[in-house]
């Protein structure tokens, strides 16, 4: 090995050495607990904690967000020099905001679900006793 090659390799060592001391610095102590594990005094570095904000707190102000930006969805729909697919975009926004999405069942000819409760109740009770069958410990 040649000299220059030895200095090389002994240049890696020490940055190395170096960014472990200076990792080795900056790690919180760690705190010995009563179940035999350890914690982290100041917890991890880089994490805040907490959980943040509850989801449905950030969904009510988008909800507000969102009624004061309706106007210039409906700009953007109703302008003629907007470009196509801008106002396809917009329009299907509102949509899916305004109506919501729904599924519905329908009978025969879109009439109503016609159901027999005493059938529902019979089908039911069926199934019930194959199960509790099934699960019968002898």
């Amino acid at each position: 090995m040649t000299n220059r090659k030895k200095q090389r390799g002994k240049q890696r060592s020490e940055a190395t050495n170096k960014t472990k001391r200076v990792a080795e610095r900056r790690r919180p102590l760690l705190v010995e607990q009563t179940h035999g594990g350890a914690l982290l005094s100041g917890g991890v570095p880089g994490n805040r904690g907490g959980t943040g904000r509850p989801p449905s707190a950030i969904r009510l102000m988008l909800r507000g967000s969102l009624e004061q930006r309706i106007e210039i969805l409906e700009a953007i729909i109703d302008n003629a020099t907007s470009k196509d697919a801008d106002r396809i975009r917009a329009l299907d926004l509102l949509a899916k905001y305004g109506l919501g999405r729904s599924f519905e069942l329908s009978g025969p000819d879109a009439g109503p679900v016609e159901v027999d409760v005493e059938e529902v109740r019979e089908r039911l009770m069926q199934r019930i006793a194959r199960i509790a069958a099934r699960n019968r410990i002898d």
